[in-house]
């Protein structure tokens, strides 16, 4: 059975990148079965929804689709460890602190993203990449969806 589990990410032009180790289940199962998904709801940012309740139907969430892929170029390699040790500094230190966890980062290739709550009262299709320069963690009124019928 897949596992799923919270991932710190950071996105970086149209990719999203995780740094994990390979001894995660979520990692092991993407090996497998590389269509992965990733979920987000507005819960997490504080004051954004009426309450914390990731279900409460005012809340956005967003699920974002796309192919697990573990060979990352150079070039986005250095990108996102800039943009992920500038977000999680902690983070760069693991590699040299736990060296026998082999710390690397993947890629996810974005195919679809769709969005409800908030407004929507049905479950939208987002155009991807977002027009917008923030990220996904940031407050949730910067996330610059533009949405488009299903």
């Amino acid at each position: 059975m897949p596992f799923g589990a919270a991932q710190a990410f950071v996105r970086v032009g149209e990719t999203i990148f995780l740094y994990d180790t390979p001894f995660s289940h979520s990692l092991q199962d993407a090996r497998k079965a590389p269509d992965v998904a990733l979920s987000l709801t507005a819960a997490q940012v504080p004051g954004a929804c009426a309450t914390e309740n990731p279900e409460d139907p005012h809340c956005l969430n967003v699920l974002v689709v796309g192919e697990f892929d573990s060979h990352v170029t150079d070039a986005e390699l250095e990108a996102a460890q800039q943009a992920m040790w500038l977000r999680h500094p902690i983070m760069g230190t693991w590699a040299e602190k736990v060296p026998f966890h082999h710390f690397n980062f993947w890629a996810l290739r974005v195919k679809d993203v769709w969005a409800s709550g908030e407004r929507e009262a049905a479950t939208t299709r987002v155009e991807w990449p977002l027009e917008c320069s923030q990220e996904l963690d940031a407050p949730v009124e910067t996330w610059g969806f533009r949405l488009t019928p299903a």
